[in-house]
């Protein structure tokens, strides 16, 4: 439409004609670019062209510069944006775009507590791609990255950048703890010995389990275990849990130490007093030690021992052993010392005679005889076994008698008594008298029993006869028959006796007295 335009102008007879030239210019065409779509936190960068002057409206935002941009946009920055361009001609013309602002992805970081040596990991969730960083130079891009074989130097905060489908990002955070094992310890009183308490102790946790050899569990802190086998012997385990849920093993072992074997011979454990007897300890190399309780009071300290015992009874001895380990054992032996008999005996009668029968008693104490053996005199067939035998003694005079007896253990007593046999009669005659009529010894005669005739005949050193009598109560006063009764001079005289017993034996006995005015 630009050109001349003309125009003509008629007053009825006057014409007057004009012409002007007319310019129509185009209008401006704007044009608007953006870096849209934008993150909230990006920058929108705005470019117009179509003019010299322009003039920008949009959401929350005006601009007269030809290339503006908006700092620190948010959501309200999301919509139609509006150019007005100014060309030179004057000429104003418009253009619109619409601006997107993508919100930052909502981002979640979990973290975790882990102890020391565990496995664990960490996640993240909002977005499609993800960058982690944290303690000790860890980076990962993997969405939920695995810890494996935690140490406490990985504590800390882990920050994850993650990216969503429109490129915009966030980040977030999250907290690994490793917690540092629990340093378990264990003490016991082993090495001991069988039969004794295993003392546990354990420390390091707050709570405690057990485990052992024989089947041993216990939940307390400082257990014990009645070792009453050596199988009790080996490895006990200790777990110990710490307050933050931390778990730790650590083993000890103990030692069960049998008690030694002990026994006792000896060479003879029954007998009769005095009974001497040689011991001996039997038990294991190991032995150390031995102490002897020997029964008797005593005591010894050596393997071997012996000792004699001299009062009937039974001796309860005891031996204790200690070997290398400190163990001992105790083991009882007994020997038994059999009543010794106490040989003895009567006999009746008292004062026998040549042809009694002499009776003997048995009186034998202090332990059960059992057998007798009777010794009467010294001929092979004068012998006895009875427990009360009687024996005759055909001739007078003094004889030993010996009783052996024996216990019904065997234990032998030996008793000898002298027995005195008489004459089947009796006769005595002193050697000396003094008639002086002083009462003292003035006659001369014979004492005696078991005589039914009697003959005396007194001689004088030229075996003339001084005095003679068949009565044996008739005594000689120191006169001379022959001269006429008066009392001979002093001197020896000898005498003759002839007696008969009861049994019609006779026998002549002669000897010497000394008579002394």
């Amino acid at each position: 439409m630009s050109g001349i335009y003309s125009t003509t102008i008629n007053l009825g007879t006057c014409v007057a004609m004009a012409s002007t030239s007319v310019t129509v210019y185009a209008l401006p065409t704007p044009s608007i670019t953006s870096n849209s779509p934008v993150c909230i936190g990006q920058p929108i960068n705005f470019t117009g062209n179509g003019g010299v002057q322009y003039a920008w409206i949009g959401p929350g935002f005006v601009s007269n510069n030809q290339n503006p941009t908006i700092f620190a946009s948010a959501m309200n920055n999301n919509g139609t944006f509006t150019l007005n361009v100014v060309d030179a001609n004057n000429c104003a013309n418009s253009v619109t775009a619409f601006v997107v602002v993508n919100a930052q992805p909502v981002v979640a970081a979990t973290g975790a507590t882990v102890c020391e040596n565990g496995n664990s990991g960490i996640s993240a969730v909002g977005g499609i791609s993800y960058n982690w960083s944290g303690p000790n130079g860890f980076t990962s891009s993997a969405q939920n990255p695995t810890m494996s074989n935690s140490q406490v130097n990985q504590t800390g905060v882990y920050t994850v950048l993650v990216t969503d489908a429109n490129t915009c990002t966030n980040t977030a955070t999250a907290n690994f703890t490793v917690y540092a094992q629990p340093m378990p310890n264990i003490q016991s009183n082993s090495p001991i010995c069988i039969n004794n308490i295993l003392a546990l102790s354990g420390t390091g946790g707050v709570s405690y389990y057990w485990t052992g050899p024989n089947g041993f569990s216990s939940t307390a802190q400082n257990p014990t275990v009645n070792a009453n086998s050596v199988a009790y012997s080996g490895n006990y385990s200790l777990t110990v849990t710490d307050g933050a849920g931390c778990t730790a093993s650590t083993g000890a072992a103990a030692v069960i130490n049998p008690v030694p074997n002990v026994s006792v011979l000896s060479s003879i454990n029954k007998g009769c007093p005095p009974l001497c007897v040689s011991y001996t300890a039997v038990a294991s190399p190991s032995i150390t030690t031995y102490n002897w309780i020997m029964g008797d009071g005593s005591t010894s300290t050596f393997a071997n021992d012996s000792r004699c015992y001299n009062t009937p009874g039974i001796y309860s001895l005891a031996v204790t052993v200690t070997d290398v380990n400190g163990c001992t054992n105790v083991t009882s032996y007994t020997t038994e010392v059999y009543p010794k008999p106490v040989a003895d005996f009567n006999y009746a009668p008292l004062l026998p005679v040549e042809n009694d029968e002499v009776s003997f008693t048995d009186a034998t104490y202090s332990a059960v005889p059992a057998s007798w053996s009777w010794y009467f005199m010294n001929t092979a067939n004068a012998t006895s076994n009875a427990q009360n035998p009687t024996f005759v003694y055909a001739d007078h005079g003094n004889y030993a008698i010996v009783l052996v007896a024996k216990s019904n253990h065997g234990c032998i007593d030996t008793v000898m008594k002298t027995i005195l046999v008489g004459e089947d009669f009796g006769i005595y005659l002193p050697n000396a008298f003094t008639p002086n009529n002083d009462g003292l010894n003035d006659v001369f005669n014979a004492k005696g029993h078991g005589i039914t005739k009697f003959e005396m005949s007194v001689y004088d050193r030229y075996g003339k006869e001084v005095f003679a009598s068949t009565d044996i109560n008739e005594a000689w006063d120191g006169s001379h028959l022959q001269k006429g009764n008066k009392v001979i001079m002093d001197g020896v005289y000898t005498w003759r006796v002839k007696v008969t017993n009861v049994f019609g034996k006779s026998k002549e006995l002669t000897g010497h007295v000394t008579l002394i005015k």
